[in-house]
């Protein structure tokens, strides 16, 4: 009775300033307990990038930020001081105190810490933001082959960063080992039974660091083998010239034309045959002519052969009776002894 009366008494500033209170010491215990833990909320940025450290308590009037025990930029009363050395990267919100960090830097990392002043208990509120810069995450490749009733999926993303590897598919479901596939080194390899999976689906390949998130699809059917286009012009322009054939020979058989080439080929033959034997009977007739005319000339030469051997005959007959005339006188004047 007495406390409730107490609480009754209470304006409504008394009542506003004890639940202030109260929120922050609930704070103030999850702080400790973390702590106690060793557990912290790593703020992840990347090489290049953005982040933006926003205090969980509104800002009333002041807040400090600070990197370890070094000042970076102080806000009271919507004045805003930034220190030389975080000038340049380095921008605080008036209206909500938070600080953002551009073109991020390794040297950057560290941990950072927001006073906030609590104007109702006229003290300061502390907030820890731990920083890490990891170096960027370059957009994977994928890369593929077919290989004995499997399609082989490989990812890389090429990059120095703490790198952790998932395949989905293209409705967003995360893709686990099965009778169609099998993930491989560290799932950076994706194996696909081409008996089991439609060579139209798509995958993705997700990359994600401490800091971001990257990704690259593929469709199976890019994987597959296929023929280069000569051979599939090749292909097209022979099956057209085999149905333009089979069309050609299916009209003249229709309008029979093959009929008629045969009839003319046997006339053709038969005329061939006639010229054939005309050009034998001359070839015959000349050849007869030539072995008259030899026959004949051989006649010619012996005949005279034996009238030149018939008249040297004569001449030998001749000369010996010439020597028996001239002998005879002789023969007589030496008749008998004397």
């Amino acid at each position: 009775m007495l406390t409730r009366c107490w609480l009754t008494a209470l304006s409504p500033d008394h009542l506003l300033i004890m639940r202030i209170q109260g929120q922050a010491f609930l704070l103030q215990l999850l702080l400790a307990a973390l702590l106690a833990t060793g557990q912290e909320d790593y703020i992840n940025g990347e090489k290049g990038g953005e982040i933006v450290l926003q205090p969980l308590l509104s800002l009333e009037e002041e807040i400090v930020w600070k990197k370890g025990v070094n000042k970076v930029a102080e806000l009271e009363n919507g004045k805003l001081h930034v220190y030389p050395a975080y000038k340049a990267r380095f921008k605080v919100d008036n209206s909500s105190g938070k600080l953002t960090i551009t073109n991020l830097m390794e040297e950057d990392a560290g941990d950072y810490y927001a006073d906030i002043l609590i104007s109702k208990d006229n003290r300061y509120q502390t907030e820890k933001f731990p920083l890490r810069v990891f170096p960027p995450l370059n957009k994977p490749s994928v890369t593929c082959r077919e290989e004995k009733g499997f399609v082989i999926l490989t990812c890389n993303a090429t990059s120095s960063a703490s790198e952790e590897y998932t395949w989905k598919h293209s409705n967003g479901e995360v893709v686990s080992t099965t009778d169609i596939y099998q993930l491989l080194d560290d799932n950076k390899t994706l194996n696909i039974s081409l008996a089991k999976e439609h060579p139209e689906k798509s995958m993705v390949c997700v990359v994600k660091s401490p800091a971001s998130e990257k990704t690259e699809s593929i469709f199976i059917s890019e994987c597959l083998t296929k023929p280069t286009p000569s051979l599939k012009i090749g292909l097209a322009v022979s099956l057209t010239l085999i149905v333009i054939a089979a069309l050609v020979v299916g009209v003249l058989y229709y309008k029979g034309y093959f009929n008629r080439c045969r009839k003319v080929s046997i006339d053709a033959d038969t005329v061939a045959e006639g010229g054939d034997n005309a050009n034998l009977k001359s070839e015959r007739r000349k050849a007869s002519k030539e072995e008259e005319i030899v026959m004949k000339n051989s006649a010619d030469e012996q005949k005279a052969f034996l009238s030149n051997n018939e008249q040297k005959d004569d001449d030998t007959v001749h000369s010996a009776m010439l020597n028996n005339d001239q002998s005879s006188p002789r023969k007589a004047r030496g008749d008998g002894p004397q």
